[in-house]
């Protein structure tokens, strides 16, 4: 919106509430503000918009009152005043109406690190009539839009509808003139544009969209996917979708409306899917002749058509599903939102599959579709929610509203999460699951395959609702292969005991009839060292390892140096207390090697499990406690601080009393933790001042902390880019005022601070697929050398800030570890 109709709208509004209420106070300025109004839409009808119509009639109203107040002075009936005022309220309410929409829709900037550049296809398949037209010789025609990565933004702008100008009667229900303003919307991307040299060739994603909707509807998530390193094919379906280009420059609109809400079954909607199903079948084989049929064309030989998926939105949702039943060059799909028809539910996918949902109400046939389809996925899955969202904020609908439309009206229709929220949310959750499939295996579950916590730490409203593991059936058998923590580096022999608490002030937030019950595990200094203990509890094991595509002996033969239960170590004053808090959705149990290694210096390491957080919890007795659905990031961050202070309160019990009678210094407690796991560290030493020392491995920050800091000892180690480099921990390094340390560890990735560091190699023999995964999401590093360099600055930091003992290695930057640099605050 421009000044000159902000101010048309002002005056114009003014100007009438005044003629209505108080018509005789200084009578010049009224004159003058309703002429100015007229001159006012005179001038706007240059930069037509149909929201200032109503705006401008208003305006002519007022100015017309003003003449005929000077023409014929005094001549004013009553009744024609009532009629005015009794007409001025509908027409407010009619002009106030157009304000809800925008003049030009803004739609998000793509958030990826490539240009975008787009090109149209138009293909007919000969083998197919079309069976939507009265014309029997009519064939088919598939209409592709690609989006695709791009090193300039040199060229021409690619324009929101291919057809403005010449839409048809109606788009989704929408009349045509809404659009007239739609030629200045910005795609954020170039028509023709050479694709990006960073590949030689590049995955391809087809996209299949709502019923009705127009693939123009869906620019800004393609557009996003594009600049993440997709080639994004967005279809139009003739005669289903709003609007669509066909060769020869025709265009037409939707022909055909079946009834999407009516009970099944659905016979119009299973049609429709098949047509679907079989243009993205054919768009995929055009694709795979793009150089012959257009060797011209910017894509042709870059299309790397070994690595494909398809995602859909609504009715394109039920068609990604049915692609990925009949068509296997499709590796990975997405449904985004999108109900199942016919015998969908019952098509049992063994390529990853991810499942996408609004925020709103589910009807009981989308349910039991939804979860069976989950049930029968053979590689790997999950369901996510988007919290604040509704079935149309997958489109950009969002982006067609102002802020007073979305704050007024969005709630029921696009949702209160904003457009440009959304789009990075679902391109993140798209790009992260699609990319970790290319790349292997799904690996859903334990998980480096979807890095849930920044994911979520990015967008705090996503929601993991379930998480479907690899079928045990696919996983591969057992090989000649050995899984191994490295040998702990202290003095001290470890004693490992897994102890279950229950909080009675709290209630499960999962289960608010049930007290908060938890699981913590003690390593701690042992009077001698005796059996090796098992790696893992038998369900965590056998969870993580169908999680991977291993087999579960893989991980159930595993063993530690530390004895299960053995007899704690005394020492006068008892040892230095370190709690730690895994990340989100992670075991807790893949974090052995650091905590092994912490206890046999002398610490006695706390781990917390936090149920219905992690994938799964085993408890000492034997039962398990898997979420369903997993908590939103959010609020599983307030349980682990509520967690962790409970667990101080009972380490005072504990030491108290029983085995661990004196054996724990709570005078000297320290917290670290990776990704959500460190963020809670700093949250609790926020509110909780027991905590004298922190370490936060990798984890973005949350909430007040951020902001306010923390004035004790606290230390970030990150993976790349660093910290200096991620604006949410800079920002918080920024606001520590205590003796602070930032250890960035190059070419590391999330993961490459849990076990999954050492694990590379044995993954790679046991299953080549998940061991490339696993290895995506720890970086290109030696695993050993690096856990050895971790290890060295953890102990050094507690040594120091809950011991008092000198450590030349937190003093001199940039330290001693080839690949780890140490930044020291002052």
């Amino acid at each position: 919106m421009s000044i000159l109709d902000t101010l048309l709208i002002v005056t114009s509004l003014t100007a009438a509430v005044w003629w209505a209420v108080s018509r005789h106070q200084r009578r010049a300025v009224l004159e003058a503000l309703s002429f100015a109004a007229a001159l006012l839409a005179v001038v706007t009808l240059e930069d037509m918009h149909w929201q200032l119509v109503p705006w401008q009639v208003l305006a002519v109203a007022v100015a017309a009152a003003a003449a005929l107040r000077r023409w014929r002075p005094g001549r004013s009936r009553r009744w024609r005043r009532v009629i005015a005022r009794c007409l001025l309220v509908p027409a407010l309410a009619a002009a106030g109406v157009t304000l809800l929409t925008a003049f030009v829709p803004a739609l998000p900037a793509p958030t990826g690190p490539h240009r975008v550049g787009s090109e149209i296809f138009r293909w007919t398949d000969s083998r197919r009539a079309e069976t939507l037209t009265a014309n029997a010789s009519d064939h088919r025609q598939v209409i592709a839009q690609a989006w695709y990565p791009s090193d300039t933004s040199d060229g021409p702008a690619v324009p929101y509808f291919e057809a403005q100008g010449h839409l048809p009667g109606a788009i989704g229900g929408i009349p045509p003139f809404m659009f007239g303003s739609f030629a200045r919307v910005a795609t954020h991307a170039t028509f023709g544009a050479p694709i990006s040299a960073a590949e030689k060739k590049w995955p391809v994603l087809l996209f299949s969209p709502g019923l009705s909707l127009p693939r123009e509807m869906y620019t800004a998530l393609c557009v996003d996917l594009a600049s993440r390193g997709y080639v994004v094919v967005a279809l139009s379906e003739p005669y289903e979708s709003g609007v669509a280009v066909l060769a020869g420059g025709e265009v037409v609109g939707q022909t055909t409306h079946p009834n999407v809400m009516g009970p099944p079954p659905h016979r119009a909607l299973e049609r429709l899917i098949d047509i679907r199903a079989a243009d993205s079948s054919f768009a995929l084989e055009q694709l795979g002749r793009l150089g012959k049929l257009e060797p011209s064309s910017p894509l042709a030989g870059h299309l790397d058509l070994e690595h494909v998926g398809i995602a859909g939105h609504s009715l394109g949702g039920a068609t990604a599903v049915q692609v990925m039943a009949t068509d296997r060059r499709f590796k990975v799909g997405v449904d985004l939102d999108g109900k199942l028809f016919g015998d969908e539910p019952e098509a049992r996918l063994d390529r990853p599959f991810l499942w996408i949902q609004s925020d709103d109400a589910k009807t009981a046939e989308y349910r039991q579709g939804r979860d069976r389809i989950l049930r029968g996925l053979g590689d790997g899955g999950s369901l996510l929610t988007v919290r604040g969202s509704t079935h149309m904020s997958f489109t950009d609908g969002p982006a067609y509203l102002t802020s007073l439309g979305r704050s007024l009206i969005g709630g029921t229709t696009v949702g209160s999460i904003s457009a440009a929220a959304m789009t990075a949310t679902t391109g993140d959750a798209i790009a992260t699951f699609v990319g970790t499939a290319f790349a292997g295996t799904a690996f859903a579950g334990t998980a480096p395959g979807v890095d849930r916590a920044r994911t979520a730490a990015a967008h705090s409203g996503i929601r993991v609702e379930r998480r479907a593991a690899v079928s045990t059936a696919s996983a591969a058998p057992p090989a000649a292969t050995s899984f191994r923590v490295p040998a702990a580096t202290g003095a001290f022999p470890v004693g490992i005991r897994s102890i279950a608490l229950s909080d009675r002030a709290r209630r499960e937030p999962q289960a608010p009839a049930q007290r908060r019950s938890m699981v913590i595990r003690l390593w701690y200094p042992a009077q001698a060292a005796g059996p090796r203990s098992p790696y893992m509890p038998p369900a965590v094991a056998r969870f993580v390892a169908s999680s991977g595509g291993i087999s579960p002996t893989l991980l159930e033969g595993v063993t530690l140096d530390a004895t299960a239960d053995a007899l704690p170590r005394k020492r006068s004053g008892g040892w230095p207390v370190v709690l730690f808090s895994p990340g989100f959705g992670v075991e807790g149990e893949l974090y052995a090697g650091l905590l092994e290694d912490l206890a046999s210096h002398g610490y006695i390491v706390v781990a917390l499990a936090h149920p219905h957080d992690a994938g799964i919890v085993q408890f000492p007795d034997g039962h398990v406690v898997v979420p369903h659905p997993q908590m939103d990031i959010g609020a599983a961050l307030a349980v682990r601080v509520a967690d962790t202070r409970f667990v101080l309160t009972q380490l005072a019990r504990l030491d108290r009393s029983g085995r661990f009678a004196g054996a724990l210094d709570l005078g000297r407690v320290g917290m670290f933790g990776h990704s959500l796991g460190g963020a809670a560290a700093a949250s609790t030493m926020l509110v909780d001042r027991r905590i004298r020392a922190g370490a936060d491995l990798d984890g973005l920050l949350f909430g007040r902390v951020r902001a306010r800091g923390l004035s004790r000892p606290f230390m970030l180690m990150t993976a790349e880019p660093g910290v200096a480099a991620e604006p949410n921990l800079s920002g918080f390094w920024n606001s520590l005022r205590g003796p602070r340390y930032a250890v960035d560890v190059r070419q590391a990735h999330h993961f490459a601070f849990s076990d999954l560091l050492c694990f590379v190699p044995a993954l790679m023999r046991a299953n080549p697929a998940t061991g490339k995964t696993v290895r995506l999401e720890v970086g290109t590093l030696d695993g050993p050398a690096t856990l050895t360099a971790e290890r060295a600055y953890l102990v050094a930091f507690f040594d120091r800030h809950l011991r008092g003992a000198i450590q030349p290695l937190l003093d001199h930057a940039p330290g001693p570890f080839a690949g780890l640099r140490l930044t020291v605050g002052r």
